[in-house]
C-alpha cells in the first residue's frame, strides 16, 4: 500500500468549501481504515483540536511557512497586486522540502487547483474553472490604491495561467461533475483519461449535527417567522443575490407574509466594498420587508434552520457541484437552483431549475411553491431522493484507489 501525503492548506480557511471538502476525506478515509497510512500537510498554527480532527491516526506534519509573513513578501505581494499566487508559492516551496523525506512509492494529493514539485506524480483536485465564466474581481472604493490595482492589472490573469499550465500536468486530475470535467478540456486541454469524476458527498454535519429539540430555541433566538424560504451559499457575484432580493421584494408586494432568510448577510458585509451591488437594491423598502439577515452560523443552527424552511433558494449563475442542493435533499427539502452549470447534473428534474437571468421567473416559481404548501411538500420529497446519489465513502473509497495506483 503507497503512503499518501495530502495538501492540507486549505484547512487552514475555514468556512470555504475546500475546508469542508479536505474534512469530509480526511474523516471518511479515518472510517475507512486508511489514515494511518496518510500525512497531512498543515500550516504551524493550525490546531486538529480545533476541528474535531485530533481523533484521526494521520500524522500531522506542521510546516513553518515563516517566510510568507515577512515583512518583504507583504510588500511584495502588495506591489504585485497577487498576495493569493505568492502565498501559495511559498507554500508549495516548503512543502517540496518536506515531500523530499518520504520515499519515492507516496503518492501527493493536493485537493484544490494547483500543482507543485514532481508535477507529474501528483494528483490535483479542479473544483471548477468558474473564474473563467463569471467575472468576481470587484474594485471596492474603500481599500488602498493598490488593493483595487489587483483588479486591473493582468498579473492575476498570468499567475492563473500560470497555475493551469502546472495543474494540467498531473498524474491525474479529478473533478465532481461532468460539466467541470468538459469544461477543464475545452479550457486547458487536459484528456479525459486523465480526469476522473469523483462527486463530493453530502455533508456529515446535516445529519449528525441536527437535534430537532433545538428547532424552537433556534426560532426564537433569531426571532424567525412561522414560515420562510432559505438562502444558504455565500455572496460572491456568481451567486447572483442583487436578482435574488429583487424578485423577494415583487413576491412581498404581493403577499406581504413572504419572508427569505439570507445566512452570513450582515450590516458589515452589505456596506463593504464587496457588498456594494446588494446595499444598491436593498435601497428598496419591500426588499428590506422581505429580507431576514443572519450572521454565520454553526453547522448545528445551519441544520435547524434547514429543516425549519419551507424551502431553499439557490439563483447561482455557475456551480462547479451546487452542495446546498445536496444539504437542501438531505433535510427533506425542495432546492430551486440555476438551470446551468453543474446543477444540472446535481438537480435532474428541470421542474426545479430555473434560468438565473430570468427574474420574472424566480418570482412565479418561488410565489408558487410558498402558496402550495401542498405541492412543495410533494416536490420536497422528490428532492429527498436525490441523497442516494451521493455519498462520502464512496466518493473516498474511489478516490483511494486512484491514489494506490
Amino acid at each position: 500500500m503507497k503512503h499518501i501525503t495530502i495538501d492540507g492548506r486549505q484547512l487552514s480557511y475555514p468556512g470555504t468549501g475546500l475546508f469542508s471538502d479536505t474534512v469530509e476525506l480526511l474523516q471518511t478515509f479515518q472510517e475507512l481504515g486508511y489514515a494511518s497510512s496518510i500525512s497531512v500537510f498543515v500550516e504551524q498554527e493550525f490546531n486538529p483540536s480545533d476541528w474535531d480532527l485530533s481523533h484521526l491516526d494521520v500524522q500531522w506534519i506542521f510546516v513553518n511557512v515563516t517566510r510568507r509573513n515577512s515583512a518583504l513578501v507583504r510588500w511584495l505581494s502588495k506591489a504585485m497586486t497577487v498576495p493569493e499566487p505568492i502565498e501559495r508559492l511559498i507554500w508549495a516551496n516548503c512543502v517540496v522540502q518536506q515531500l523530499k523525506k518520504f520515499s519515492t512509492n507516496s503518492q501527493h494529493l493536493i485537493p484544490y487547483l494547483y500543482n507543485y514539485g514532481d508535477l507529474k506524480k501528483n494528483i490535483a483536485i479542479v473544483p471548477d474553472l468558474l473564474y473563467r465564466i463569471v467575472n468576481e474581481e470587484t474594485l471596492d472604493p474603500r481599500r488602498p490604491w493598490w488593493w483595487n490595482l489587483r483588479y486591473k492589472l493582468p498579473l492575476r490573469v498570468y499567475f492563473r495561467r500560470w497555475e493551469e499550465t502546472l495543474v494540467a500536468q498531473a498524474k491525474y486530475l479529478i473533478v465532481h461533475s461532468n460539466f467541470v470535467k468538459n469544461h477543464a478540456y475545452q479550457e486547458l486541454n487536459i484528456p479525459f483519461d486523465r480526469m476522473f469524476l469523483i462527486p463530493q458527498g453530502i455533508p456529515r454535519w446535516i445529519v449528525e449535527k441536527y437535534d430537532r429539540d433545538r428547532d424552537s430555541l433556534i426560532k426564537h433566538q433569531y426571532f424567525l417567522p412561522d414560515r420562510f424560504v432559505l438562502y444558504v451559499g455565500g455572496f460572491s457575484p456568481r451567486k447572483n443575490i442583487p436578482l435574488l432580493l429583487r424578485a423577494c421584494g415583487r413576491i412581498y408586494e404581493r403577499d406581504c407574509a413572504f419572508r427569505c432568510v439570507f445566512v452570513g448577510l450582515t450590516e458589515g458585509f452589505i456596506q463593504s466594498g464587496l457588498g456594494t451591488p446588494i446595499r444598491e437594491v436593498m435601497n428598496n423598502s419591500s426588499i428590506r420587508a422581505a429580507a431576514v439577515n443572519l450572521p454565520k452560523l454553526s453547522y448545528s443552527e445551519l441544520a435547524s434552520l434547514y429543516r425549519l424552511a419551507n424551502f431553499i433558494v439557490y439563483p447561482s449563475l455557475s456551480e462547479g457541484f451546487g452542495l446546498p442542493i445536496l444539504e437542501a435533499a438531505a433535510a427533506g427539502k425542495l432546492c430551486l437552483c440555476g438551470d446551468n452549470s453543474s446543477m444540472r447534473e446535481i438537480q435532474p428534474n428541470a421542474r426545479y431549475r430555473l434560468d438565473s437571468t430570468d427574474e420574472d421567473a424566480w418570482v412565479e416559481a418561488i410565489l408558487k411553491f410558498w402558496q402550495n404548501p401542498a405541492e412543495t411538500e410533494i416536490a420536497s420529497q422528490q428532492c429527498g431522493e436525490l441523497v442516494r446519489n451521493y455519498s462520502w465513502q464512496k466518493s473516498a473509497e474511489k478516490l483511494w484507489k486512484l491514489l494506490q495506483q
